[in-house]
């Protein structure tokens, strides 16, 4: 049977639906989509760093599913890492399962029109976005003037540019005073 290569198409923090749609289709025509989306079974995790003790031994046909489920899971994480930018790469760096950096990325990129922001529930013009645990950007907006900051430097430089990107836009430099 012939190896067919996996030609995923390249996430670079824009586009993020589209990208999500077409990784579906991927890992639905490799019969990995139940992997990412609901993850490994408990039993198949136990086997992370058993492997290895498992090779040139008989295994039972459960320890065989566990580890193939295992593999599959293992071949999902790494569609996902090699679908994505230098830049996002960092962000599921640590993920050790598909549905672990699957998640990650669809908390911090998915978001319809508001692109990731949540708007407050209290100031109709107070929209905020995190990343992680640690990671903030808030926006104001009114009428055709925007205020923001944060504590990421690179979710700010990112949203700056992404705005100037959007928008015919000025920056006029750091904010003196806010009414």
């Amino acid at each position: 049977m012939a190896r067919s290569e996996v030609r995923a198409p390249i996430f670079s923090g824009e586009n993020y639906e589209f990208w999500r749609i077409k990784m579906v289709t991927i890992f639905k025509s490799f019969g990995l989509w139940k992997f990412v989306e609901k993850g490994i079974p408990a039993s198949a995790g136990k086997l992370k760093g058993k492997i290895d003790e498992a090779e040139g031994s008989s295994a039972s046909e459960d320890d065989e599913q566990m580890m193939e489920s295992y593999m599959k899971d293992a071949k999902a994480l790494g569609i996902i890492q090699g679908a994505v930018t230098d830049q996002i790469f960092p962000r599921i760096a640590n993920a050790e399962t598909a549905k672990e950096a699957w998640e990650l990325l669809y908390k911090e990129f998915h978001g319809g029109d508001q692109g990731g922001f949540q708007k407050s529930q209290s100031e109709a013009t107070l929209y905020t976005k995190t990343r992680g645990e640690k990671g903030i950007l808030i926006a104001a907006i009114y009428v055709d003037d925007i205020v923001y900051t944060g504590n990421d430097d690179e979710m700010l430089h990112w949203f700056k540019a992404d705005m100037m990107k959007r928008y015919e836009m000025t920056d006029l430099g750091l904010l003196h005073h806010f009414l």
